[in-house]
């Protein structure tokens, strides 16, 4: 990726980083205010995280289908647009957002459940001393990290596949988990590894911020400021490195699956 398309994915994700930020302090200040316990009602709790959920996976699903749709025109154009990027990006939202949240809700299901593990080992063998706790973390992130790489795996192309077939969000999901058949897997290791890899850290754990998964390890990441402190953290991770992940993921989606070449 060269320096100007990186400047250009920075530029497509100012809007919805812009309200994925908004999202983070108006959570922040009604945690402050108190103002949904002074209400005392649940449902009027229950419906504001409802609200914030769908407006982040909406600004999220937006940011992807914007830059998978600007670094696929390479293999097009010579010089992509942005204002088209933002037009596909709108019109894909509701695609992938339907597409995305049952791949996200289940690793995020099975983070808390490796975190919870991680936690209950740490517990016990930091207790015997430092060397035994590393390597009780070693040894359940070593167990528990590849089922979660060969998931994402599977589902890697979702996103292109979103972005430039058409189809329902369920045939989105078929066809992206048959671009990746589990007998060519070891053709592709590095590929893939390369590709999960890069999603996890660039897209999949920033947005796992937005939902205070990271509480089970730490009851400061629970609170108001460890909650806000988390999820900007998380949005700087998406924006410095969420490019380079959907930039990549791209690629292989054509030059790999389609059998395409960049037109620059």
């Amino acid at each position: 990726m060269t320096l100007k398309s990186f400047i250009s994915f920075l530029k497509i994700a100012i809007f919805p980083v812009g309200i994925l930020a908004i999202t983070s302090l108006s959570e922040f200040s009604v945690s402050q205010s108190n103002v949904l316990n002074l209400v005392n009602n649940k449902k009027a709790l229950s419906l504001f995280h409802i609200i914030l959920l769908v407006v982040r996976f909406g600004a999220i699903s937006f940011l992807l289908t914007s830059w998978a749709w600007f670094a696929g025109t390479t293999f097009y154009e010579e010089k992509p647009s942005l204002p088209e990027a933002f037009v596909i990006g709108w019109r894909k939202i509701p695609r992938c957002f339907l597409a995305v949240v049952p791949i996200w809700f289940i690793t995020m299901v099975y983070a808390q459940f490796l975190f919870l593990i991680l936690k209950a080992f740490s517990i016990i063998f930091f207790q015997v001393d430092i060397i035994s706790g590393v390597l009780s973390v070693i040894f359940v992130t070593s167990l528990g990290l590849p089922l979660l790489l060969f998931c994402i795996s599977k589902f890697l192309l979702l996103v292109p596949t979103v972005v430039f077939e058409k189809g329902p969000s369920v045939e989105a999901l078929v066809k992206a988990n048959s671009y990746v058949p589990v007998k060519t897997m070891p053709k592709n290791w590095r590929y893939l590894l390369s590709g999960s890899s890069a999603l996890i850290i660039g897209v999949i754990l920033p947005s796992w911020t937005f939902a205070a998964i990271f509480s089970i390890i730490s009851p400061y990441f629970g609170s108001g400021e460890g909650l806000l402190a988390t999820q900007l953290a998380g949005l700087a991770l998406l924006i410095v490195a969420g490019p380079f992940a959907i930039d990549y993921i791209v690629r292989f989606y054509f030059q790999r699956i389609k059998k395409i070449k960049p037109a620059v």
